[in-house]
């Protein structure tokens, strides 16, 4: 009933505002028992045997409204978050870097420090701000549009997570891993609803991940 899907929603909203702060290292404890609000959307992964594998993020909306509240109200700990390095949060750590990626680069106004992944040598790079556009497909893209930045609505899109447009721009994928293999079938498919114009790829990884982090293998 109404009520009981309002209670949810209050729940909801107090476990997202108390993500940043929450005791990571404890993880394997979670229960609602022992934390009321959090479990609400952070999820046991289970193995066959029915032992606990890892844990996720219950869905992308939620993992960007983590994001986006920390951001304004907890920036250092959501920072903190994401330089934890446990094997059992690799994936909540990565729907989270991937949707603070975002609001970063949308936001521009600094410079980044960037790499060829072939090359020795960093350079920096200044973002301009650029508005966030959701879309489905490539061919959503408004590829004359120099300042967008294009977001899927599927978390799924084979090897590009954004498009950002105009001269510093390219497709981006996020990731907090060494090692991130190309996805062939997307780069087709964004090459065919582009037609002519040449765009790069571009890695976007975590501080801790930038300086190991080389070329790349694809794959099928």
């Amino acid at each position: 009933d109404d009520e009981t899907f309002r209670r949810f929603c209050d729940d909801f909203e107090k476990g997202i505002k108390s993500f940043p702060t929450f005791d990571w290292k404890n993880i394997d404890k979670l229960s609602e028992k022992s934390d009321k609000f959090i479990h609400r959307f952070i999820h046991h992964r289970a193995r066959s045997d029915y032992s606990c594998s890892d844990f996720a993020i219950a869905s992308d909306w939620a993992a960007k409204e983590i994001v986006v509240q920390s951001y304004n109200e907890r920036f250092g700990a959501i920072m903190e978050f994401l330089r934890c390095k446990l094997s059992d949060l690799a994936g909540i750590r990565g729907a989270v870097f991937e949707k603070f990626a975002h609001l970063m680069l949308s936001c521009g106004g600094r410079a980044f420090t960037m790499k060829r992944l072939d090359a020795d040598g960093d350079v920096s790079e200044e973002w301009p701000k650029r508005e966030i556009t959701e879309f489905r497909n490539f061919r959503d893209v408004r590829i004359t549009d120099q300042q967008g930045y294009y977001a899927p609505t599927i978390s799924n899109l084979e090897s590009v997570d954004a498009v950002a447009l105009g001269p510093s721009g390219g497709m981006l994928q996020m990731t907090v891993s060494q090692k991130h293999p190309v996805k062939v079938k997307g780069l087709l498919d964004a090459k065919r609803a582009f037609g002519k114009v040449s765009m790069r790829l571009i890695f976007v990884v975590p501080s801790d991940v930038f300086d190991e982090f080389g070329a790349q293998n694809y794959e099928d």
